[in-house]
């Protein structure tokens, strides 16, 4: 039976889209796909939920062909319909609105298993501040780009540490503050709270 044509049901395919996404949430998934322990219990789990016989290969090829479906049509949404005009070489524009195209069965999955959304990378840290306060941590707030159409159902923090204070750049305030330093020391005084005028 492994030879035998792969038929695909939306319930089949619901399946196999779920438990790969299971295994990408338990890190068995690169950026080429499933790797050899994701493959494994996809194809092992595939076997016992469906009862289908579909060898490795072919669970493969649907993952490999399931991608390029979702490819192609997130990059018909990006189209805009501008081109050169290779004869005058301006920019022009097509006389046709491009097709956008129906959205391929089970979206919601396929952007989980093939975004490349930045916000589906998990937590994003900055060094440095944008603004002067005494705490160490700045408040995490949600991010979102304003072009997404869709918000991510898992909450996405950014976390921006605030610098430390600006050390004295002045060389005229260093000197001031050495030569009152060894002043206060050679008159015995070994306090280093000072005000310096």
């Amino acid at each position: 039976m492994a030879n035998k044509r792969a038929h695909w049901s939306e319930e089949t395919m619901k399946t196999f889209l779920d438990l790969c996404i299971a295994e990408k949430n338990v890190m068995n998934f690169n950026t080429k796909g499933l790797n050899a322990v994701g493959r494994k219990n996809v194809h092992r789990n595939f076997r016992l939920k469906t009862g289908l016989r579909y060898d490795d290969k072919q669970l493969q090829s649907k993952l490999t062909a399931l991608r390029k479906t979702y490819n192609n049509w997130r990059d018909l949404q990006n189209r805009t319909g501008l081109g050169r005009n290779t004869n005058n070489g301006a920019v022009d524009t097509c006389d046709a609105e491009p097709t956008r195209g129906n959205p391929p069965p089970f979206l919601e999955e396929l952007e989980i298993l093939f975004s490349t959304n930045i916000q589906a990378r998990g937590i994003l840290l900055s060094a440095g501040g944008v603004r002067a306060t005494n705490d160490t941590f700045a408040t995490p707030q949600p991010i979102y780009q304003s072009s997404d159409r869709s918000r991510p159902k898992r909450s996405l923090w950014e976390q921006s540490m605030d610098s430390p204070k600006k050390k004295k750049t002045s060389i005229e305030e260093c000197l001031r503050d050495i030569s009152y330093a060894v002043t206060r020391h050679s008159h015995g005084q070994k306090s280093n709270n000072y005000d310096v005028a």
